[in-house]
């Protein structure tokens, strides 16, 4: 464990002369803040640890950053928390004091709290090699706004507690291909230890303000599914969605995913949280020789009394490749429907969305019909 550091001799001066009555006492020690280890979080947030041993019999006054949260700090002295602290300020920084302990011998002092001004987030790459190969690139980007962490034990955390400014994304169309399912409906007990975020060491780093360090997680090869997909709610148009294998020893935090393939630069899309042994999902463009088009026509078929209306829908996929392609074709299950028709049976997801798995032959139209009431 390290002694206290003594504040700049110049601050030293300036304090006793301005602050001296007031502030320090006789035999206080003026001291700065500096972390032993950190742990960032995706956005601006940090959570850092200062571990130091005083001399018996001194007070002192520690100086930190000046993006500390100050409420978010706990004192500890020879291992316990201290009673209470006071809170001044020391050159636009927040500076605490306390009481030393009683006996004799250095005292050890730990300092732990929540400051801005460091954090992290992913960047993200990937280059389709075959439909159902991606070569992976997984880096994180370490960056510092205003924090000095000199030579400490740097964490990356990969959740997302609520002080952080970190906003993932996701697209309607990759919730619903084969992700929906698998999250869980309802709150449930778990029993048994639960990992609420998971940490990526890298081990002794330093970084200053306006810095930033390129960290590789991830490179390499992976198993992927090559899905076709056009969600009839969203737009008209099939997206080219892989669903990338995640078997490294890490998982794929929320991001953004910046695709390639055959020497271009075909599109950027998020990927949801990956654990290991599971997929992530990234669409990389639209298929550009498929055609597609939603129509809709609503007739009332009821009285003044008794206002009944019958939508019928047209789902029509023209495939003007040389290939037959098989895809999938989402639409909207109405809530407020009843005396459904189809010409195809579909599958109805649990998020109230239909789903059709269909072969398009090379150069020919295929078009599905359904139909519903409504009041």
């Amino acid at each position: 464990m390290k002694h206290a550091r003594l504040f700049s001799l110049l601050a030293v001066v300036i304090l006793l002369s301005a602050f001296a009555p007031a502030a320090l006492a006789q035999g206080t020690l003026l001291i700065e803040s500096e972390p032993d280890a950190a742990a960032l979080y995706l956005g601006d947030l940090a959570y850092l640890h200062d571990e130091f041993t005083l001399p018996a019999g001194l007070a002192a006054q520690v100086v930190l950053p000046g993006s500390a949260i100050i409420d978010s700090l706990v004192i500890t002295e020879g291992g316990a928390r201290v009673p209470g602290y006071r809170v001044q300020t020391v050159e636009g920084r927040p500076a605490v004091q306390w009481e030393p302990a009683a006996g004799e011998g250095e005292r050890a002092v730990v300092l732990d709290y929540l400051a801005t001004g460091a954090g992290w987030s992913p960047i993200y790459d990937m280059t389709i090699l075959a439909p159902d190969q991606v070569r992976m690139g997984f880096e994180a980007r370490v960056f510092s706004t205003g924090l000095t962490l000199d030579g400490v034990d740097l964490r990356l955390v990969a959740g997302m507690p609520g002080g952080s400014s970190y906003t993932p994304n996701m697209t309607i169309t990759q919730s619903n291909v084969g992700y929906f399912n698998e999250q869980e409906q309802g709150a449930t007990s778990v029993g048994g230890s639960v990992e609420i975020a998971y940490v990526y060491p890298l081990g002794t780093q330093s970084l200053g303000p306006g810095e930033t360090l390129r960290w590789n997680l991830v490179a390499g090869d992976l198993a992927a599914r090559r899905l076709l997909v056009w969600d009839a709610r969203v737009g008209q148009r099939v997206d080219v969605i892989y669903k990338v294998n995640n078997s490294t020893d890490v998982p794929f935090v929320e991001g953004s995913v910046r695709a390639y393939q055959d020497g271009l630069y075909v599109g950027e899309d998020p990927i949801e949280w990956t654990p290991v042994g599971s997929e992530g999902s990234v669409t990389v463009a639209g298929l550009s020789n498929v055609r597609v088009r939603r129509t809709e026509s609503v007739e009332m078929i009821g009285t003044v009394r008794d206002d009944r209306y019958q939508h019928e829908i047209i789902l029509a996929v023209t495939n003007h490749g040389d290939e037959a392609i098989d895809m999938t074709v989402l639409d909207e299950w109405n809530v407020y429907g009843f005396d459904y028709t189809y010409s195809a049976e579909p599958v109805r997801q649990g998020n109230n969305v239909l789903r059709w798995a269909v072969s398009v032959p090379a150069g020919e139209t295929l078009e599905i019909t359904y139909g519903f009431t409504t009041d």
